[in-house]
């Protein structure tokens, strides 16, 4: 029975010392935080999902007096695989993320990331020929750009993480296993083929995920499934739902401190149940 074959029995054993070795490495929650939009002004959105390029800088300038350090999933995963050594992670790390890909993240967040010596993880979807983000059509008085194939190039460059978020983002567990299947695997390998990279990360879109999604993502070897509220109290409790923290444009300086807080993931389950 392959359930009780030595190798799948050795596998397992493997990852449970990875888990625990991590769980020792850093044995508090990693603030993940997650952004969309970085416009010039505030935009009419019904959303909510930006925050202004100016309100973004202040946001850095907090992390930075916190004394926060950006790491990737990349690196986690490094570590966690014996590849990198731990002193690679510092002792106050934190991801930040950005969903879609719109284009100010290029203009407006990269710039001021990197002026703030910190790097990202940016969640793209694989098919190339959507410029908009028309999912949002309907609910949204306008649309935004989105990146080119270049621009997302750009990005690689400036040595960030790209990570999957579907062909077309929809809500997975809307759709058939087929559909399903197609909008992980495609836009893993479609990203890979067109920026040389691999991906190590995908965000589900809308934060849609449940147990059946989490399988198609493990049968797409990707190895960590990032969620939006929802998830562990650290990564390791569940790779495939990893707990990210929504940012809206209105973040106060006790907000900031909070959602980049160790406590935050406790405190967030004890308010919200969940």
């Amino acid at each position: 029975i392959e359930e009780y074959n030595i190798k799948t029995i050795a596998a397992r054993v493997l990852e449970v010392y990875k888990a625990e070795r991590m769980k020792k490495i850093i044995p508090t929650f990693i603030p993940i935080l997650m952004y969309h939009k970085i416009p010039n002004t505030p935009i009419d959105s019904t959303h909510q999902i930006f925050v202004t390029k100016e309100n973004f800088r202040k946001h850095l300038q907090f992390f930075k007096r916190r004394n926060l350090k950006t790491i990737t999933f990349i690196d986690y995963i490094a570590v966690r695989n014996g590849h990198q050594p731990k002193s690679i992670l510092p002792t106050k790390p934190i991801i930040i993320t950005f969903d879609d890909g719109y284009v100010d993240n290029l203009t407006n967040a990269l710039p001021l990331m990197q002026q703030y010596g910190y790097k990202g993880v940016l969640y793209l979807l694989g098919d190339n020929t959507m410029l908009h983000n028309t999912w949002d059509a309907g609910t949204e008085k306008q649309l935004d750009s989105l990146m080119t194939l270049p621009q997302k190039k750009e990005i690689v460059d400036a040595g960030w993480e790209i990570g999957a978020h579907s062909m077309t983002h929809p809500h997975l567990m809307a759709i058939s296993d087929e559909e399903l299947q197609y909008e992980i695997i495609e836009s893993k390998n479609k990203l890979e083929a067109d920026l040389q990279i691999k991906i190590y990360s995908f965000a589900y879109p809308y934060g849609s995920v449940n147990e059946r999604v989490k399988l198609a993502l493990k049968k797409a070897a990707i190895p960590l499934g990032i969620a939006t509220d929802t998830g562990g109290e650290c990564i390791e409790e569940d790779l495939m739902q990893v707990f990210r923290i929504n940012m809206f444009p209105n973040e106060s300086t006790l907000s900031l401190f909070k959602k980049t807080s160790t406590w935050y993931r406790k405190y967030y389950r004890w308010k919200r149940g969940k």
